[in-house]
């Protein structure tokens, strides 16, 4: 009885109203973010940098760190559709439902192997990581 009690207190909890201008986002957005050549307010790479075309570095031409190609070796090592839906759901954008359906498995399914997949990786790189 206690429980339904404490729940019935959560549910009848009303929230107050925060004080402050909500415009304060907006503000700060347009007098901080770097601007196109339209002038329009854009992300900076920092902000995102998967928002990059691929093939293109955050860090221009130097070479990659080590993390960069001890990650690149640990997903070559992945195995079917661990590595699949990895790839997919981390580098292509796809939920695990868009996955799975691609590769003819269930949501679930396409979870355990996502999963898989980076405990994997972390154990890879965690035993070939020498610093």
């Amino acid at each position: 009885m206690r429980n339904s009690t404490r729940l019935a207190r959560v549910v009848h909890q009303h929230l107050g109203e925060v004080p402050g201008n909500t415009d304060s986002y907006e503000q700060w957005i347009e007098a901080n973010m770097p601007r196109d050549e339209n002038g329009d307010a854009t992300e900076p790479v920092q902000a995102n940098p998967d928002s990059l075309p691929e093939g293109t570095s955050y860090f221009g031409d130097s070479q990659p760190t080590r993390a960069q190609v001890l990650m690149g070796e640990a997903i070559q090592h992945l195995q079917g559709r661990q590595k699949a839906v990895y790839l997919l759901t981390m580098q292509e954008g796809y939920s695990l439902a868009q996955a799975g359906k691609k590769i003819g498995v269930s949501k679930d399914t396409a979870r355990t192997y996502k999963d898989r997949a980076v405990k994997f990786l972390i154990q890879y790189c965690e035993r070939h990581t020498t610093w």
